[in-house]
């Protein structure tokens, strides 16, 4: 809850600091599990390499709401913020996972259900 409040009273942006007056601090018992989530997420997907892209622009987008929230805080220090953001967005740009992740083994031999349905299949490329 403090570090929370502490976005928005450091945000660089006073719409930020509106969402999260308004949005997270009010249903912050909702949002943490989320968040514990999405943090897991990230934690088995990259290392894994499965979803690798998803879990990277998930990351870039976690990271840069992270980097925009305490960036007028004068113990931060913004550029680590940066630098995070720059090497999930190289895990992007490579396409990593796709040589020794679980990505490039479900590239191979995609799931059945994922095979049959184009639409499915194409979202599997793009997150893979």
């Amino acid at each position: 809850m403090y570090w929370t409040g502490a976005l928005a009273n450091y945000t660089a942006f006073a719409p930020h600091a509106w969402l999260v007056k308004t949005v997270f601090l009010p249903y912050i018992f909702l949002l943490q599990p989320a968040i514990y989530l999405t943090e897991i997420f990230f934690t088995v997907a990259l290392p894994l390499g499965l979803a690798t892209r998803l879990a990277s622009l998930l990351a870039v987008l976690f990271t840069v709401q992270l980097w925009i929230g305490p960036y007028n805080d004068p113990t931060e220090w913004p550029w680590t913020y940066i630098a995070i953001i720059v090497a999930h967005a190289m895990f992007i740009a490579a396409e990593a996972g796709r040589s020794l992740g679980l990505d490039h083994l479900l590239r191979k031999h995609p799931p059945a259900f994922v095979a049959r349905h184009w639409a499915l299949q194409r979202a599997f490329d793009l997150a893979a």
